[in-house]
């Protein structure tokens, strides 16, 4: 992973986002986790390091035999390149699901005009926008899918729908007959499993170890610039001091309230 590579070489990033800052926290603490959700980890990232990430996660990918879902903000066309399938989703309904390499020619079939000059994603998200889609010359919207409903329908009566659902339903007879396999991946969650660790817990470390690694992390990404480190945590201890202190004299003032209000009633007595 040469992006991880080349955030570690450095002691401390120097003239970067802070999303290129932050992101390599967020792949330097994946897990082995068979299934994986990055939503909008790309935000904040200019284009070339937004690319980068994408391919790492497609190493990542590759190299744990994982699934990863990721939402991306306005990804290009390399970024879509990585992908094996796409989701397209509008209003709720699933319009497209299936090889990324065919969204695009199958929303033309549909008869949607293409617009070569936008990148694949922002097309599929267009076909969704009434504002923004455009059909073929002599199609309408009498004879094309436009509404979310219909669109819906088309997907499930094509043939990209059917070959989706055989694959998941091959990939599922597989899991079940390959009973070697399931306690192979067993035996490995056992294995990896530390100490402290229940047989049934579902995770590998401990929750003292999880909180443990977690804040450790956090200190040492703040440590990275140790200025806005020692500024921040000076400021926050200032601010508490301060308010501590304003609240010590509430006692004393409580008192000259009473006394002033038993003077008052008994001036009036």
């Amino acid at each position: 992973m040469s992006v991880s590579q080349r955030w570690y070489v450095f002691d401390r990033p120097r003239f970067i986002s802070f999303g290129t800052h932050a992101s390599p926290s967020r792949v330097q603490m994946a897990t082995r986790a068979v299934v994986q959700s990055w939503d909008n980890s790309t935000r904040g990232l200019d284009a070339s390091t937004a690319l980068d990430y994408a391919k790492s996660l497609r190493i990542l990918a590759d190299i744990q035999q994982s699934a990863l879902f990721t939402s991306l903000y306005q990804a290009g066309e390399g970024i879509f390149d990585v992908c094996d399938k796409v989701l397209v989703i509008d209003q709720g309904r699933q319009v497209y699901f299936g090889p990324a390499k065919e969204a695009r020619p199958y929303m033309m079939s549909l008869g949607y005009a293409d617009l070569p000059r936008q990148t694949t994603a922002d097309y599929l998200t267009g076909c969704t926008d009434p504002n923004e889609r455009q059909m073929q010359p002599g199609r309408s919207e009498a004879d094309v899918p436009s509404t979310p409903d219909q669109l819906a329908e088309a997907f499930r009566k094509s043939e990209i729908h059917a070959r989706m659902i055989a694959e998941r339903d091959a990939f599922k007879a597989q899991c079940q007959s390959d009973d070697a396999q399931r306690r192979e991946f067993e035996e490995a969650v056992e294995t990896g499993k530390r100490k402290g660790v229940g047989k049934k817990s579902v995770y590998t470390a401990s929750f003292p170890a999880q909180v443990s690694a977690l804040v450790r992390r956090q200190f040492q990404l703040r440590a990275q610039d140790r200025v806005d480190f020692i500024v921040s945590y000076t400021t926050s201890i200032v601010v508490a001091l301060i308010v501590r202190f304003t609240f010590l004299v509430i006692p004393s003032f409580e008192t000259d309230y009473h006394s002033i209000s038993d003077r008052l009633v008994a001036s009036t007595s």
